[in-house]
């Protein structure tokens, strides 16, 4: 995340590593929940830094809307409407995923 030193109560910042050419792939980037896209072009950035991929696609499980950047997911499993500040909750169950959406 672009805001992680701000916004996150105890940030663990770790070092990216990919240990292949991306320049030869097509990459899927995955997200739980799509709300602003901010920290969707922290990972765009930080993959950069690694060369141009063929491609990079992007999956969601959840698009809430209220982008601020111009970035759309490629795949998603649910869109939702839902205004600041409630929050998208997803819980990865065995058998799946449920949201929790107040």
């Amino acid at each position: 995340r672009d805001d992680a030193p701000t916004a996150l109560p105890n940030p663990r910042i770790g070092r990216s590593d990919v240990h292949f050419d991306v320049a030869t792939h097509r990459i899927v980037l995955v997200d739980d929940v799509l709300y602003t896209a901010r920290t969707v072009r922290a990972a765009l950035h930080a993959l950069l830094d690694y060369g141009r991929a063929r491609a990079i696609e992007l999956a969601v499980l959840v698009d809430r809307g209220g982008r601020e950047l111009p970035i759309q997911p490629d795949y998603v499993v649910r869109r939702v409407e839902i205004a600041y500040p409630e929050r998208v909750e997803v819980l990865v169950e065995s058998n799946g995923f449920r949201a929790i959406i107040p």
